[in-house]
């Protein structure tokens, strides 16, 4: 299993905390993977999907942007809204987009 943890937080909450292999998100000036000792960074996270890796298995969650810090193989990700693909109320999404 891998040191790197991952914390996704929105004002509503916690949304997912645990270890995983890697994390892909849409940054504000292209997307950006963060593996395992990456350097410490911040970026602002655009409107997208973000990627988890964790145990070979893919998580998707979609956001509508937000904040993301990596340091000491701890990745926090601030964002506004963030929610497993398998969970999006497809009308409520449309109803939004409207």
């Amino acid at each position: 299993m891998s040191d790197l943890t991952i914390d996704v937080v929105t004002p509503a909450g916690v949304v997912y905390t645990g270890s995983i292999e890697s994390c892909s998100a849409p940054g504000t000036n292209g997307q950006f993977q963060v593996l395992n000792q990456h350097a410490s960074m911040l970026a602002n996270i655009a409107i997208g999907e973000i990627k988890l890796v964790s145990e070979g298995r893919e998580k998707t969650l979609a956001t509508s942007g937000g904040y993301c810090e990596v340091k000491d193989n701890r990745i926090s990700l601030m964002v506004e809204t963030a929610e497993f693909a398998e969970t999006i109320d497809v009308n409520r999404a449309r109803a939004a987009k409207e």
